[in-house]
């Protein structure tokens, strides 16, 4: 396109011949609609399934069935990192994905724009491995597993309470990037006590 005026479609077009992949399709999913996606992942007689809706701080009434397609990245252990694509509402995980596994972080690496919301089982294996090891989860996911807590707390999808019981291995956490997140959130959530309790 040297010397020409090339359009948006052009570069996805490039982009799918060189990847293998259509990347006009994926890209349109986060460039034609606002917001991004919170993922969900709950259990299921065959394992755990993945629920994608739109990511809201405040409750909102949409109805809407918007669609991602999400790059997934999950780490179960001291595994290598893997990667599947998410572009349906919802989706059955792979089944090397159970309650037998020691942990798994979901958005490895903290590449993906998106929210994680562990069901509790997933949740407490991660805060037991840290317990065991402060070491054994990349600061980035320690942090982002800290971001995730608080932004579903803040938009009133988990409690407090679940968020503070979901913390105490910072006490062996000595990173500054994971300490500031905590600081971030815990500033928020202490905000919010404070306007909540009367004072006499």
């Amino acid at each position: 396109y040297s010397y020409k005026n090339a359009q948006t479609d052009n570069l996805w077009q490039e982009l799918s011949i060189s990847a293998g992949i259509d990347v006009s399709h994926v890209m349109k999913t986060w460039t034609k609609q606002g917001g991004f996606p919170l993922l969900t992942f709950t259990t299921s007689s065959d394992g755990y399934v993945v629920h994608q809706e739109r990511f809201y701080y405040v409750q909102n009434n949409n109805t809407q069935n918007e669609l991602w397609y999400v790059p997934l990245t999950y780490q179960i252990g001291n595994q290598t990192v893997k990667t599947i694509g998410f572009n349906q509402i919802s989706m059955q995980l792979d089944s090397e994905i159970n309650d037998n596994i020691s942990f798994v972080i979901f958005n490895a690496g903290q590449f993906g724009f998106y929210r994680v919301h562990y069901p509790t089982v997933l949740r407490q294996k991660i805060i037991n491995a840290l317990h065991q090891d402060i070491n054994i989860i990349k600061t980035s996911d320690k942090s982002g597993f800290l971001a995730d807590l608080f932004a579903l707390e803040r938009s009133q999808t988990i409690s407090p309470i679940e968020v503070l019981s979901s913390i105490d291995w910072l006490y062996f956490e000595s990173s500054p990037v994971v300490w500031a997140t905590a600081i971030s959130g815990l500033s928020s959530i202490g905000r919010k006590i404070s306007l909540a309790t009367p004072y006499y």
